[in-house]
Order: C-alpha cells, then structure tokens, then sequence
C-alpha cells in the first residue's frame, strides 16, 4: 500500500528539496569560479613570461645557444655503447664452439648485462644429402652475463650453440646460418638495448667462423 504524506508536510519535502537544489548550484558556481580564477592566473603568469623573455631575450639566448652544444657534446661523451664480437672458436671445424666478446665502449661502467639470441636460417649440405634444412632456434629468456663492466673494458662469454647442430648428421660438406644476438644493459636509471647479427661462412681454410652483418 502506497504511503500518502500529511498535506502539511508537503511544504516542508519541497523546502528540502529546493535546499538541495540551491547547495548544489552553490557548489557548482565554486567549482566554477575556481577554474576561471586558476585560468586567469596561469594567463597572468604567461603574459609574465613572454615579457621578461622579450625583454631580457639578449641575455637569455646567448646562455642556450651555447648551454644546448654542451649537453649535446656531454650526452655523447657519457652515451652507453657496446661491441660484441667472435673469438678464435674453441674447435677449428665447430664455428658454434666460438666464445663471445663483450666491450663496453663507453666513458661509464654498465650493470646487469644480459643476452637471449636467435639461430636462423640453418642450411647445410652433406655428401649424401643434397640440402638439409633446420628450423629456427631461439633461446628466449635473458640470460645474466656480468654484473658490472667497466670502460674500456673486455669480458668473454659463451653460449652454447652446438644445439641446433644436434640434429644434423656428421660429416656436413657446407654450413650456412645466421645468428641474432640481443644484449640489455644497464646505464644509471635507463635499460639500454642492443641487437648484432652474424653469418656463419666458411673461410679460406674451409673451416666455419661467425662475421658481423648489418641488420
């Protein structure tokens, strides 16, 4: 059953009501009047600045011109770099037995490098079988290769890549395969990343060794 109010409360639910109502538009006009007064100071502050800039913009654009070089040149100096390269394999006819090398080119020591690669177009040919394809390999969780390295500094690592040769017979005549590396780094608050990709080629000697390529 549907209540039904005293007509002498009516007035006074339609006085609550209509507080309601004048409160909200009070609050509305506060919120209001805030921003119009945050605008008209930010305008303020914006006509201050692009007055003192015109006004004092002699003495201003001398310090940049010359301040935006320095930065740039510091940057470059102090900017991380990195160089991977093949050593002498450990086996002469096993370009997959190569240890890494590492330096770090930079003018800063760099922390917590880390590595994951990929093994890619695997070919090879066996007197027996006229061309032997092998699917990609990859290794896809980072793997931690030294904590710190310093400037200047050299560090020898290596990776284990006789797996994609597991299954290959014995005997190959010619191997092709080209292998991407990606190292992570460190360097103050920043992760630095970087790529290198080499081709495993027979040299003059027949025997098979790892060069740098461009991506």
């Amino acid at each position: 059953m549907q209540r039904i109010l005293p007509a002498s409360l009516c007035p006074i639910r339609y006085t609550v009501i209509m507080m309601k109502i004048i409160q909200i538009s009070k609050f509305m006009l506060y919120i209001r009047n805030f921003f119009l007064t945050i605008k008209n100071k930010f305008k303020r502050v914006l006509t201050l600045c692009i007055s003192f800039l015109k006004k004092h913009r002699k003495r201003i654009i001398g310090p940049i011109i010359f301040i935006i070089p320095v930065l740039i040149a510091i940057y470059f100096y102090y900017a991380p770099k990195i160089s991977v390269a093949f050593s002498e394999p450990l086996n002469p006819q096993n370009a997959f037995t190569s240890p890494f090398l590492i330096k770090n080119e930079s003018n800063l020591s760099i922390q917590n490098i880390k590595f994951l690669y990929k093994i890619y177009n695997i070919k090879a040919t066996h007197p027996n079988i006229r061309e032997i394809t092998v699917s990609n390999f990859s290794i896809l969780n980072y793997t931690l290769i030294k904590k710190n390295l310093n400037s200047n500094k050299t560090h020898t690592f290596y990776i284990d890549l006789t797996k994609p040769l597991l299954s290959l017979p014995p005997g190959l005549k010619t191997f092709d395969a080209n292998l991407k590396l990606y190292i992570t780094f460190d360097w103050f608050v920043f992760t630095c990343k970087d790529s290198f990709q080499f081709k495993a080629v027979p040299n003059f000697q027949g025997n098979i060794k790892w060069y740098s390529i461009t991506d």
